[in-house]
């Protein structure tokens, strides 16, 4: 007996299918300009599986979500989401929302995003789904690359909500590196530790920064504490300057001994870039009262600064209590007595420590490397799945 297919409709569902199992590709977005954006843009050409999207009009997020649904620069089904650009814990990816918005997307421009839908992902623009060679449907993704984003939980299913809260999001816990690789010719893109301290005010020198960081209980992927011997290493005797501090490592790629860039960074951060000020009738007398003051007045005026707030601010900036958060800085004030303000400011000194992740047992580097070219082979060491380096949302 033979069956003749006469359904159009089911037959060109046959056809979309056999397409996407064949070609379905990671299409990628990485609008910025600097360094690491172009070193993203060349890794995303050597990744296999993957379709770099450039359009000369689609430079912001917003865009390239509508553009999923039918540009004609996506030429490939679409098996997973890969955007890319600089990021960093306390919420924030460092692209536009919109054509012409800020580079930078905040917690409350998701916020928005949830509510006008201007992000959502449209599910007919991910079907049919590839298989794999089980047979088995490829669930899609939205593959996140940038540093430490993925300890920004909050931001991070908020992220996931906006783009239709159906598609799981999967981010670094760890600073993201990305290079070009020469011998042999390709891209590399690895994860460095980013321990960081925030102090009120500097260290006095080597020894005190050294003594603060080994106490803080910092570990690495394997949960073990960072050796103290390593701080040495790390921290350079100057500590009121950026300083990098190569390590040596393990190249999987060439299995040699390779060193790897690490960096020291020293930042002087301003709560408010102009200041702030608060109606008090007097004088608190004292700058505890005062901090107190201030403290009460951003709770009551600012709802990201209360405790029921879904991603208070004092934890964007890395503490669990509000409390936490003003002692983490040092506070001067000057009360107008004529006009009855309290104006106030706050500076502060955060530290990072960034260095190359490493097997703990065998210092080799852990890795993706994707050759450019026929010589080298690929590597794949750093799996979305591994929680030790991704976060899923």
């Amino acid at each position: 007996m033979v069956i003749v297919a006469d359904n159009p409709a089911a037959a060109a569902m046959m056809e979309l299918q056999r397409e996407a199992d064949r070609n379905a590709r990671d299409i990628a977005f990485v609008p910025g300009n600097t360094p690491y954006e172009q070193n993203m843009r060349g890794l995303m050409v050597d990744r296999p599986d993957t379709a770099l999207f450039q359009h000369p009009q689609v430079n912001a997020l917003r865009e390239f979500i509508g553009a999923l649904s039918g540009s004609a620069a996506i030429l490939q089904p679409i098996r997973s989401i890969l955007i890319s650009s600089h990021a960093n814990p306390e919420g924030l990816l460092y692209m536009p929302l919109s054509t012409y918005a800020v580079a930078h997307i905040t917690y409350e421009d998701l916020e928005a995003a949830v509510r006008n839908g201007s992000l959502r992902i449209s599910q007919q623009a991910l079907e049919p789904r590839p298989h794999d060679r089980g047979g088995q449907p490829i669930p899609a993704r939205v593959l996140i690359r940038g540093c430490r984003i993925g300890n920004a939980t909050v931001y991070m299913r908020k992220l996931k909500e906006a783009f239709g809260n159906q598609i799981p999001v999967i981010a670094p816990k760890h600073f993201h590196v990305v290079a070009r690789q020469t011998r042999p010719l390709g891209h590399v893109e690895y994860m460095a530790y980013g321990f960081s301290l925030a102090r009120p005010v500097a260290f006095r020198n080597q020894a005190e920064a050294i003594a603060a960081f080994a106490a803080a209980g910092f570990s690495r992927i394997d949960g073990a504490p960072v050796p103290p011997s390593a701080w040495g290493r790390w921290i350079p005797r100057n500590i009121a300057a950026n300083n990098l501090t190569s390590a040596s490592v393990i190249s999987p790629i060439t299995n040699a001994r390779d060193s790897v860039p690490g960096e020291f960074r020293v930042r002087q951060r301003t709560f408010l870039a102009n200041g702030g000020s608060m109606a008090l009738a007097t004088d608190p007398g004292s700058d505890t009262a005062r901090k107190h003051a201030v403290r009460d007045d951003l709770v009551a005026q600012f709802p990201r600064y209360r405790s029921t707030h879904d991603f208070p601010e004092y934890v964007r900036y890395g503490h669990a209590s509000m409390d936490e958060f003003m002692d983490s800085w040092t506070w001067r004030f000057r009360y107008d007595a004529a006009r009855h303000l309290l104006h106030y400011n706050a500076t502060r000194v955060e530290y990072v420590v960034i260095q190359a992740i490493t097997d703990p047992a065998s210092n080799r580097l852990l890795l993706n490397f994707y050759p450019s070219g026929s010589t080298g082979s690929r590597i794949v060491q750093l799996d979305e799945a591994d929680v030790r380096f991704f976060q899923t949302v």
